[in-house]
């Protein structure tokens, strides 16, 4: 299986686990010209099984109020062994 940039380093991020909100809507250019992937690369990933969102659920703070987490993406061992190749 091939994988293009994007999705390589889409993977290197999630191999460290990457939160949601840290990815951009779109692909991006970094300051030295390097791909940052959107969240598009990262949902193809998802739908081959090489990466998986994580959900937890919310937990009730003393005061009343609910405490939501953010959703990462997390690599699976499909996408540690494509890495490796």
């Amino acid at each position: 299986m091939t994988i293009s940039e994007a999705e390589t380093t889409a993977l290197r991020r999630a191999n460290d686990s990457i939160l949601i909100s840290k990815i951009p809507g779109r692909n991006e250019k970094g300051v030295f010209g390097d791909i940052e992937p959107g969240l598009t690369v990262y949902r193809k990933l998802e739908s081959r099984g090489l990466v998986f969102l994580t959900e937890e659920d919310s937990i009730e703070l003393e005061n009343g109020e609910k405490f939501e987490f953010t959703p990462t993406y997390e690599i699976t061992d499909e996408g540690r062994k494509l890495l490796k190749e």
